[in-house]
């Protein structure tokens, strides 16, 4: 057990490193979330820089982006002629600028509520894809932790390693990585968890297909614990932050399978504060979708981000 914690640590150390092959210069880019960008930021800009012939926006979110849109300049004049801004998504060209993490100071809580117990994490970003946190847990008994999560991306892939350490004098290591799919339709994720407790360990792996019917992602997924290897499926949606989940999981050979449910609820934004409650109908340490889905980042989805900041009506431009 002693042996195997030394060996991650080094895994991860090559994966903190790694991150500074990934540096890019953004040049003109400006990296905004939809709250923060407006029609008016663009005809500042182009009042600003006379000779520029565009702007790049890339949204941001959860201080990640990906895409990024060039709106020419010619016609954000005629959609604000035409208060049209509908075209002018259409005129503007996409380029994909891989994920890339961004310097953050927001702070958020999750309140986590099982059928077995409470958990309560608190995390700070730290710089680029660095967050560190506290923690206060109840299943059988209460005990309070802290951990750093480091995520960095390769291409389409992205990768998340956390590390951590509670009261009971446990110590913890688990990793993830989410790919998008060359069509952008599906994600194919795989997880690690190791702990000194028990010397306990499990894996798991699945795809999620998104918007298969009634814009309901589907997901299948396998994993294998001390107790041998399960399956399971789950349908979940989401909408305005808002997410459901429900399926079959622990599916074994028996085929005695589970039904899960979890229902996750954003509250309100403070300014560099934000917070989120996630109810679950099973075990709180239950872990079947992705910690971080890739599904925002794809093309489909700036339309959406579009129309959240570049409000064209009358009561908004003039």
């Amino acid at each position: 057990m002693l042996i195997k914690l030394p060996i991650w640590t080094m895994a991860l150390t090559c994966i903190l490193s790694a991150n500074s092959l990934l540096a890019e210069d953004n040049g003109e880019l400006i990296i905004q979330t939809t709250e923060d960008m407006d029609v008016k930021t663009v005809e500042a800009f182009f009042d600003d820089y006379p000779d520029a012939d565009k702007i790049t926006w890339a949204p941001l979110e959860r201080n990640i982006t990906r895409l990024a849109l060039n709106i020419p300049r010619d016609g954000f004049k005629r959609a604000s002629e035409f208060k049209d801004g509908n075209s002018l998504f259409h005129l503007s060209s996409i380029d994909d600028l891989g994920l890339r993490f961004h310097d953050s100071d927001m702070v958020s809580i999750g309140f986590n509520l099982a059928s077995d117990g409470y958990l309560i994490e608190a995390h700070r970003d730290l710089s680029e894809g660095l967050a560190a946190g506290l923690s206060v847990e109840y299943l059988d008994k209460l005990k309070f932790g802290g951990f750093f999560n480091k995520s960095l991306s390769y291409n389409n892939i992205m990768f998340s390693t956390t590390v951590g350490y509670d009261t009971n004098a446990t110590g913890y290591i688990g990793g993830e990585a989410v790919q998008l799919s060359s069509d952008e339709g599906s994600e194919l994720f795989s997880r690690m968890n190791f702990s000194t407790e028990n010397d306990d360990s499990n894996l798991g792996f699945g795809k999620t297909w998104f918007d298969v019917q009634f814009d309901l992602d589907q997901t299948l997924i396998a994993q294998w614990d001390n107790k041998g290897w399960t399956g399971g499926f789950l349908f979940s949606k989401a909408q305005s932050g808002t997410k459901f989940t429900l399926g079959l999981v622990d599916i074994d050979q028996e085929f005695k399978p589970k039904v899960y449910a979890d229902f996750a609820i954003p509250l309100e934004k403070l300014g560099n504060f934000s917070s989120k409650i996630l109810l679950r109908s099973s075990g709180l340490k239950s872990q079947y979708l992705p910690q971080k889905s890739l599904k925002s980042f794809r093309r489909l989805e700036l339309s959406r981000q579009w129309r959240d900041a570049m409000d064209f009506s009358s009561k908004n431009w003039n």
